[in-house]
């Protein structure tokens, strides 16, 4: 993750007429998509937040598509699909246009109560240290106020496959809210 800004959307609407961020995040996946992938196993970018990264990466180095698969946990499904929207779909659209039409991409859209990762009971049963300590500190706040999440859901799809229950594939019909069907 880096703090590069949002994509700015030039004003004839072709995305290779974007200006890169050239930030960390976006250099990191061009490099690492070098280094780590290969022709049969292309490096994996899972997110559950915004794209900026990534079509960033791509607006530097146009080649990195072809070492890429993008995993993101944003938006909802629809009747035509899906849609990149809230949440996290809302924090960058042109990047998450960028995305959409020039990767190959996996959008995960699922929910479940994060509370019940940790429960109370496992939580007194861990090891004092600070990691225990935020553990707790999350339960009370933040579990309290938001209890489904989706941010995680790609890294499951990903690491545990039976994790996934149905597979809709589908293309993008525009934007915004970038339709799927």
């Amino acid at each position: 993750r880096s703090a590069g800004p949002v994509l700015v959307r030039p004003s004839d609407e072709t995305i290779d007429s974007t200006a890169p961020n050239h930030s960390e995040g976006a250099q990191f996946i061009v490099d690492a998509s070098r280094r780590l992938s290969s022709p049969s196993r292309p490096l994996a970018v899972v997110t559950g937040g915004r794209l900026t990264d990534l079509a960033d990466a791509y607006l530097i180095d146009h080649t990195v598509p072809e070492r890429v698969v993008v995993v993101a946990a944003l938006g909802t499904d629809s009747t035509d699909g899906a849609e990149m929207g809230i949440p996290n779909g809302e924090y960058d659209t042109w990047a998450d246009v960028i995305v959409a039409q020039k990767f190959r991409y996996v959008q995960v859209n699922a929910y479940y109560r994060q509370a019940d990762d940790v429960t109370y009971d496992l939580a007194s049963r861990l090891p004092a240290n600070a990691f225990t300590s935020w553990i707790r500190s999350k339960k009370d706040t933040v579990y309290a106020d938001d209890p489904l999440t989706s941010d995680q859901v790609a890294v499951l799809a990903v690491a545990i496959p039976s994790y996934v229950s149905a597979v809709v594939r589908a293309t993008t019909t525009g934007e915004p809210g970038l339709s799927a069907a």
